[in-house]
């Protein structure tokens, strides 16, 4: 009987440990989605498409000349201050990158 029982709890553990694996794999793919969905050109000309009309209609019912040529003013320095982050973020990896090939680590990002 206790050759049956250690069985069963092995059977136990590895159903768990199956599980478990499951679940992380998962847990990799969804954040895998969240990075590409954060870096996606969809999510971006979204963003800057509701931007540009909220601003629009926010100028349009303030009784303002050309209110949808004065909402790209907004949209376009967006556009610019998310094209200089990316330029950035390139730079301090590279940076980073570099030092840490110096001092023989490795980085992953």
């Amino acid at each position: 009987m206790n050759a049956q029982n250690l069985e069963q709890r092995i059977k136990n553990i590895e159903r768990e440990l199956e599980e478990f694996k499951k679940r992380g794999a998962a847990t990799k793919t969804n954040r895998m989605l969240h990075k590409k969905w954060r870096r996606s050109l969809f999510r971006v000309a979204i963003s800057l498409s509701s931007a540009y009309v909220g601003v629009g209609m926010y100028l349009h019912f303030l009784h303002f000349p050309n209110p949808w040529i004065r909402a790209t003013i907004p949209v376009v320095t967006i556009m610019i201050f998310l094209f200089i982050e990316l330029l950035l973020k390139r730079l301090w990896l590279k940076y980073k990158n570099k030092k840490a090939k110096a001092d023989g680590k490795l980085i992953i990002v």
